[in-house]
C-alpha cells in the first residue's frame, strides 16, 4: 500500500523523509486494521509500505509495481491540472478502498492490472456511486491488447453520444493513456479507434472536444462488400468445423428450414455490424429477428406483438454492462432502425395499429449463391 498513518495523519510512502523513516520507523499505522507497517523503498522499487509478516487485513494483498506506478501517475497528472488526488483514499460506508480519488470532482480512479470478474467490477461501481458522483477504471497492459472481446467491452465500457462505446487504458510500458472509442462490431469482429495521450490533461481535452459520433458509417460501398464477404467466409468454415461460434443461429435457422449462411442481406446491414449491444453479434439477433417477422407466416403485427419481439430479443441477447446503464434504449434504437430498413426495402408497411407484410426477404440456398450474389451485384440490400 502506498499509504499510512503517522501521528494519526495519513501520510504516502514516496514523501516520507529519510530523517522521518528513521525516527517513526515503528509508528507507521496501516489506517484499515491499525496493525504496525513498514516502510519499504530502493533503487528499484516503488516506496510503499507493508504489514509485518502474514495479515489478513484486506489492504495486505500484494500490489504489482505497474499498478502502484499508475496511481502515482494518476495522482501527478491530476495535481498539474490544478487538483488534489487522494491516493488509496478509504470510503468506509461502503467498506471499499479508491485507487485515487479527486475531491473536487467527485470522481474516483481505479487502475485494474489484475484479472477481475464482471460482477466484482459491478459490484465496486456500484459501491462508488454511492459515494462519488462517478468512477472510472482505466485499465492496465493486460486488459489493452488491441483485441476487444465482448466480456472485456461488458466490464470496462462507458458510453457518450460523441464517443459511444469507450474505455481508457494506461500503459507502464510506454507511459501513454490511450483512448479506445467507437467501439463497434463490424461483420462479427470487434473494433475501435484509438489514441494515445502523454498525459491526463490531454486524454480529458480530447473527450470533451472530439467532434466524432458514434453514429457515423464505416468506409465506403467496396469495404462493406469486403467485410461482408469475410464474415460469410467465417460463417461457412465454422459451420464446417462444426464451431459452437453460431450454433445457436444455425440450429434456429435449421428449425425454419432455412441455413444461417444463406441469410438475406437486410440482415448484413450496409456497415455489416453495428453497436457491440449483442451476446451472439448483430447478425445473429437480426437473422433471429427476420425468422420473428417473416417466417411465422403471419401477415401483421400489432405494436403490442412487435413489443413482444424486442422483450424477447433483450432477453435473448442484449449483454449486460457494469457501467452502462443505455444498453436497453441503444437496442430499443437498433430494433427501431430495422424494422424502418425493412420498410425501405419494400418488406413491409406501417399500419394504423403496427405493420404489415408485403414482401418477404430472399434467403439464399448456400454460401455459394450468395457468395456470387455479393461478388456480381452492385447494391448489396
Amino acid at each position: 500500500m502506498l499509504v499510512a498513518q503517522l501521528n494519526g495523519r495519513l501520510i504516502e510512502a514516496q514523501k516520507v523523509s529519510k530523517d522521518t523513516s528513521k525516527k517513526s520507523r515503528a509508528n507507521f499505522i496501516c489506517p484499515q486494521c491499525r496493525q504496525s507497517v513498514i516502510l519499504k523503498r530502493g533503487q528499484y522499487r516503488i516506496a510503499h509500505f507493508s504489514h509485518r509478516g502474514l495479515s489478513d487485513c484486506p489492504y495486505s494483498e500484494s500490489e504489482s509495481a505497474a499498478h502502484q506506478a499508475g496511481k502515482l501517475r494518476f495522482q501527478a497528472d491530476i495535481s498539474e491540472i490544478g487538483h488534489m488526488a487522494v491516493i488509496e483514499r478509504d470510503f468506509d460506508a461502503i467498506k471499499q478502498r479508491a485507487d485515487v480519488y479527486v475531491p473536487d470532482w467527485q470522481l474516483v480512479f481505479e487502475y485494474q492490472c489484475s484479472p477481475i470478474s464482471f460482477t466484482e467490477i459491478k459490484r465496486r461501481t456500484a459501491g462508488y456511486q454511492q459515494v462519488a458522483a462517478d468512477v472510472i477504471w482505466i485499465v492496465g497492459d493486460r486488459h489493452a491488447t488491441g483485441r476487444y472481446r465482448r466480456e472485456q467491452i461488458a466490464k470496462f465500457a462507458r458510453f457518450n453520444d460523441r464517443l459511444g462505446f469507450y474505455f481508457v487504458s494506461y500503459s507502464s510500458k510506454t507511459r501513454l493513456f490511450g483512448l479506445h472509442y467507437f467501439i463497434q462490431e463490424v461483420a462479427g469482429k470487434m473494433v475501435a479507434e484509438v489514441q494515445k495521450f502523454s498525459n491526463l490533461r490531454a486524454l480529458m481535452a480530447f473527450m470533451r472536444t472530439s467532434q466524432t459520433h458514434y453514429s457515423q458509417q464505416i468506409g465506403g460501398h467496396f469495404q462493406a462488400r469486403q467485410r461482408i464477404l469475410h464474415q460469410l467466409r467465417t460463417i461457412q468454415e465454422s459451420n464446417l468445423r462444426r464451431a459452437k461460434t453460431y450454433l445457436s443461429s444455425v440450429n434456429a435457422c435449421y428449425a425454419a428450414g432455412r441455413q444461417f449462411v444463406g441469410c438475406p442481406m437486410i440482415c448484413h446491414g450496409q456497415a455489416g455490424g453495428g453497436l457491440p449491444i449483442v451476446k451472439q453479434g448483430v447478425l445473429g439477433w437480426k437473422v433471429w429477428l427476420v425468422l420473428q417477422l417473416f417466417e411465422r407466416g403471419q401477415q401483421d403485427f400489432s405494436t403490442s406483438e412487435l413489443e413482444a419481439i424486442f422483450e424477447a430479443g433483450c432477453e435473448q441477447f442484449l449483454i449486460e454492462f457494469a457501467q452502462v446503464r443505455v444498453g436497453r434504449q441503444l437496442m430499443a434504437d437498433r430494433f427501431r432502425q430495422f424494422i424502418r430498413d425493412c420498410r425501405s426495402a419494400g418488406y413491409l408497411r406501417y399500419t394504423i395499429g403496427g405493420i404489415a407484410i408485403i414482401n418477404r426477404p430472399e434467403w439464399f440456398d448456400d454460401y455459394d449463391q450468395k457468395r456470387r450474389f455479393i461478388l456480381t451485384n452492385r447494391q448489396l440490400l
